[in-house]
């Protein structure tokens, strides 16, 4: 009997859901729901009559139940309705009784598996033949071997937190790898063929036992995350690549990367983010870390007296973020320098920029609290200042010299000092406001008018309402988070968040945002908003959180910390990442 294209056809339409569920009929498929199924070893099915117009038929098998520990899936159902029809895809998950099972068997026929979720005490899973699709095993803690041949995908969280699996067997022909495929999984070898082409977000983050992998050049990309937080130390490029942020962000133990050039781990700086490789394998003799063309990526040097070479021409994203320098002598061949590229560097007292330099980017200076003497060594171009570039320094119009140059001016870019208009020395007064609130405490009528923590308008459209929305409660412990639906539901301690106007969603990252507004009702904080900047400020207890919208970097206490995602704009309301956010405030998210 011919099931070939059946298969294909059941795939397809199965691959739309993330765990391969139920397949439902299509214009050239058909499905008939049959009678339930007892075999002899007491194990209960339910199960789909599959066919389509060229004659090719088959079984879609789901178990119910039954006293059975180690469940060996039939070849064939018949009926009284039915002739025998071979078994083509198997699914757990209406499964009453799958904390029992320990094994799973399918026959040859059966071509694709999944919706076996939280099986507690299942060890071991066996397909006879090859298999065009691996669905769902995620939360099976105790599952250690999957014995399958011929696999062509693998799905969305296949093996997520299945921290006891060792192997998948073999991957011949394998073509995808979906998101979160081995999150948190135990699995420590992988081979990946050269039939493999797409590998998902995050799909071996948290893999502590995974050390060396081998990426074939049918991958031609990588994007967020992938190996984020695993225990690899080795990675091999067989082909071009392009690396996204963070795709080994925080793996401690990398210390070798072959394949690729000194020029590309510079260029994919972040895709390092926190790795021994930014300092063992990209110094090159020299602690600036730059690539061919002059773009300087990282300082990984400890002298705190820093004197630039001149072959560097832009100074990058975060190159010198939070070190302890205390002075910097820029060469006259930089022309750029990038967003937060000195961000938190408190130790600085002085910076000369020199008449080369064209831009300055987006708080490049900013919180450079001991920042005094500020000088723009005189040129014909005007200098171009981004949002916040020398915000909360300790600059003063005797300190400042702009030598007459042109430059690009706001408030924002000396907001918080002696040359903000509306600047506020919050150490000189001891009303309880400047702390909680140091914005409105500038203009101390801000804090007589009642309608300034009332307007809902602050909170609901930040982006046409700028200012600070009320302080609520301190944050609950517990954040769950459900997918019901596709509706995303969120509890604080049991109790349901509501949303009226503007709902959470999970973004292209499968990361859950929520509106800026629930992070003042829910999460008990306060926010500001600054539409010039695009720049998101969460003010908790003890903890202050700042997000640019676009940008994969979030300030914790002055601390950057890389997301795999990023605060965006849709539909006119502000969505700011809930794990990230709520977890910076020392919140425990569950998500069901």
């Amino acid at each position: 009997m011919k099931v070939k294209g059946l298969i294909a056809a059941a795939l397809s339409v199965a691959m739309c859901v993330p765990c391969f569920g139920t397949v439902h009929a299509t214009a050239d498929m058909h499905q008939e729901v049959a009678e339930k199924y007892t075999d002899e070893y007491g194990a209960q099915y339910k199960y789909y009559y599959i066919h389509d117009d060229d004659g090719n038929e088959g079984i879609e098998l789901w178990y119910l139940g039954g006293p059975v520990i180690d469940l060996i899936i039939p070849d064939e159902i018949e009926s009284e309705n039915i002739d025998a029809l071979p078994v083509i895809a198997f699914y757990g998950a209406g499964s009453t009784t799958r904390d029992i099972v320990e094994s799973i068997t399918v026959p040859e026929s059966c071509k694709i598996i999944g919706g076996c979720e939280n099986y507690k005490s299942l060890k071991t899973v066996t397909a006879k033949g090859r298999l065009d699709g691996l669905g769902s095993f995620r939360n099976c803690e105790k599952l250690e071997t999957v014995k399958a041949k011929g696999v062509k995908v693998i799905a969305t969280g296949a093996f997520e937190s299945c921290k006891s699996l060792k192997s998948v067997g073999s991957l011949d022909g394998l073509v995808t790898i979906g998101p979160s495929a081995f999150d948190g999984s135990g699995i420590e070898r992988i081979d990946l063929p050269d039939t493999l082409q797409t590998i998902g977000k995050s799909a071996f983050r948290d893999t502590k036992n995974l050390k060396s992998v081998v990426i074939p050049a049918s991958v031609t990309s990588l994007p967020f995350g992938v190996f984020q937080h695993s225990g690899i130390e080795q990675v091999e490029f067989k082909g071009a690549i392009q690396l996204g942020r963070g795709v080994f962000d925080g793996c401690k133990n990398l210390r070798t990367v072959k394949g690729i050039t000194r020029d590309q781990i510079v260029d994919n700086w972040g895709t390092f983010y926190g790795t021994p490789i930014q300092n063992e394998q990209c110094d090159g003799g020299s602690p600036f870390v730059a690539n061919s063309r002059g773009y300087m990526a990282g300082y990984v040097g400890d002298d705190t007296e820093i004197v630039i070479p001149d072959t560097v021409k832009t100074i990058g994203e975060l190159a010198f973020a939070g070190l302890p320098i205390t002075s910097v002598q820029i060469p006259a061949s930089v022309t750029k320098i990038e967003d937060k590229a000195f961000y938190n560097c408190s130790q600085l007292r002085e910076i000369t920029i020199p008449p080369n330099v064209t831009w300055i980017g987006a708080m490049a200076f900013s919180d450079c609290r001991g920042l005094k003497n500020i000088t723009f060594e005189p040129a014909d171009t005007k200098l171009t200042l981004g949002a916040f570039a020398f915000q909360h320094t300790a600059v003063t119009e005797d300190t400042f010299k702009p030598n007459g140059r042109s430059y690009s001016h706001s408030v924002s870019v000396f907001k918080n000092t002696a040359l903000d208009p509306d600047y506020f020395d919050l150490e000189a007064t001891e009303s309880p406001e400047a702390t909680e609130k140091p914005e409105t405490t500038k203009k101390p009528e801000a804090t007589e008018e009642p309608e300034a923590t009332e307007k809902p308008e602050a909170t609901e459209k930040p982006e046409e309402t700028p200012g600070k929305a009320a302080v609520t409660p301190a944050p609950a412990k517990e954040l769950t988070v459900k997918s019901n639906g596709g509706n995303i539901e969120i509890a604080i301690d049991g109790d349901t968040v509501e949303f009226p106007d503007a709902q959470p969603f999970i973004d292209d990252n499968d990361r859950t945002q929520i509106p800026v507004r629930a992070v003042t009702e829910a999460l008990g904080a306060s926010v500001d908003w600054n539409g010039e900047s695009r720049l998101v400020s969460v003010s908790g207890a003890d903890t202050a959180i700042s997000l640019t919208i676009g940008s994969d970097v979030m300030m914790v206490n002055n601390v950057p910390v890389r997301m795999d995602t990023a605060a965006m704009i849709k539909d006119d309301r502000t969505y700011v990442p809930l794990r990230y956010v709520s977890e910076a405030m020392g919140m425990t998210v569950i998500w069901e």
